[in-house]
């Protein structure tokens, strides 16, 4: 049965035709969703994985090349080193914020193992899944093509291969937040409670991945009031019910998690911070620029023909960083990586741009012209989103030191009765260090950690205890393994740096990217 629309006045020419479909009632603004019968919606499904597919091909390859990093060695710390005893004792003294992604990955970690490809392919399927489902979303939003240049696009960003390819919850974050949009505009079209559940489940799930990310409902609210105005509908304000939900789920986790906020004490919201967002954001300035640029075009035609949906986007895209921003001195959340669930709001404007200089372009040339517009803007956007491609499986990661060269040395010279040390002039290097240390050598025999006396294990933290009297705990190895910072003595700033000096040679220095690993032999005695 077909109900009667009202449809937006649109400057642009038609598309070509598409199989019959069933059109349902929508909101004034949108340009001309395509809301289609079973018989059809199949085939847009089908096409949706075209993106997803290009996601995943941007992501796999070199999966498990870059090594762990800080935060990704926190995953592996709290997925696969801890008893449960031990992982309940650390969400009781931080990160319980994680807790559903930390759940996730220790039941993953326990069926594929703790390899660096195993620990990050749930990021690269969520992500690869967040493309597919934009294609949805955009079709409802605008129409087909619209969704498919989006999901295209949001594929091609180099952000979306480093954090794809990151064992974090970011990419969870992201694929729930544009699942949670394409439930609700589903309940906006039918809104009855089978629709309205899943949806009010999947943004608990966002929130519970991301905290930051409940700002998005700030967009879905005005999704719920354009619908309404266009049709005055009360169950659509059953949303309230899952507004309501969501908040009371999330904000006692975000309560909780304040009281371990010197976990993100280090962030900041300076000057750099916020002229370096964009590049942090899709992964390089060019691509950035690309972006905003077209999403500045977007912008101006929707402005005409599209006006709420425009506001729709721009509070998605734009809520978040200003909200984290302003509510930094309490709140101390303006960072990159807590915003990329907004990045699938830029690729839909700029999806936009894309489909609309297209169809200007295909005025008295043919439909074909449509495709091969958009195919040489793609082109360009990804040749200039290559290098970041490139930067995103750089090893170690930009700016961290390269422990696993260092520790790779150690695996390959190690000897029986070898010791190992770490000097901690900051307060982070050792237990950073410590961790990847364990972890490279979690499948073999490792140096005794000669300085420690309990481990983060033990003490339900992510650091390790050191004891208090460095000589009663050394033993003398004849052989002891220093990894370090750049000193011109590795062993200058340790609390047992006379200690070492005066038992021990330095025989031989390896130096890697922002690290040091010496050998120290025992000395002889005159």
């Amino acid at each position: 049965m077909t109900v009667d629309v009202e449809q937006p006045t649109r400057a642009l020419p038609p598309l070509p035709p598409l199989p019959p479909r069933q059109v349902h009632r929508q909101a004034p603004g949108m340009m001309q969703p395509h809301i289609d019968a079973p018989r059809t919606a199949w085939w847009h499904r089908l096409v949706a994985l075209m993106p997803a597919v290009l996601a995943l091909a941007a992501i796999l390859p070199g999966l498990g090349r870059r090594q762990l990093w800080n935060d990704e060695l926190a995953t592996w710390h709290a997925a696969s080193n801890l008893t449960w005893s031990q992982f309940w004792q650390l969400l009781g003294h931080m990160d319980r914020s994680l807790a559903e992604y930390y759940l996730i990955m220790r039941v993953w970690g326990d069926a594929t193992g703790d390899s660096e490809a195993a620990m990050r392919l749930p990021a690269a399927i969520a992500m690869a899944g967040a493309a597919g489902l934009l294609v949805l979303v955009g079709r409802r939003l605008f129409n087909l093509p619209v969704g498919v240049l989006a999901g295209l696009i949001f594929a091609m960003l180099p952000v979306v291969s480093r954090f794809g390819q990151e064992a974090r919850p970011y990419a969870f974050t992201i694929a729930a937040v544009v699942l949670g949009t394409l439930l609700l505009l589903r309940a906006i079209e039918r809104p009855v409670i089978a629709r309205w559940a899943p949806y009010t489940a999947v943004m608990v799930f966002a929130g519970w991945s991301h905290m930051v990310s409940v700002t998005i409902l700030a967009a879905h609210l005005l999704l719920v009031l354009v619908a309404y105005r266009a049709r005055v509908e009360p169950r659509l304000w059953w949303w309230l019910a899952s507004l309501v939900a969501v908040l009371t789920a999330v904000i006692p986790l975000a309560r909780a998690a304040s009281k371990q906020s010197s976990a993100i004490g280090w962030i900041k919201a300076d000057q750099k911070a916020v002229v370096g967002l964009p590049e942090k954001l899709f992964g390089s300035y060019p691509t950035a620029g690309v972006i905003v640029g077209l999403a500045v075009v977007a912008s101006v035609v929707l402005w005409s023909l599209n006006r709420r949906t425009l506001a729709v986007l721009a509070v998605w895209a734009l809520l978040p960083p200003l909200f984290t921003y302003l509510t930094f001195p309490i709140l101390h959340l303006f960072l990159f990586r807590y915003l990329l669930f907004t990045v699938p709001a830029w690729c839909l404007l700029a999806a936009v741009a894309v489909y609309t200089i297209g169809r200007a372009l295909a005025i008295g040339k043919g439909h074909i012209a449509v495709p091969v517009a958009a195919a040489v803007i793609l082109s360009g956007l990804g040749w200039v989103a290559l290098p970041g491609h490139t930067d995103a499986r750089r090893s170690p990661v930009a700016g961290q030191p390269d422990y696993q060269a260092a520790v790779q040395v150690i695996k390959a010279e190690q000897q029986p009765g070898d010791g190992i040390a770490y000097n901690d002039p900051f307060g982070e290097l050792s237990d950073v260090a410590r961790k990847i240390t364990r972890y490279e050598l979690r499948d073999q025999q490792a140096p005794r950690d000669v300085f420690l006396t309990r481990t983060a294990a033990e003490r339900g933290y992510y650091t390790a205890e050191e004891c208090d009297d460095p000589a009663a705990c050394l033993k003398d190895p004849p052989r002891l393994w220093l990894i370090t910072t750049n000193y011109a003595d590795p062993r200058d700033g340790m609390a047992a740096g006379q200690l070492l000096r005066d038992r021990y040679d330095i025989a031989r220095v390896f130096t890697f990217e922002r690290v040091r690993l010496a050998l120290l032999t025992r000395k002889v005695p005159a």
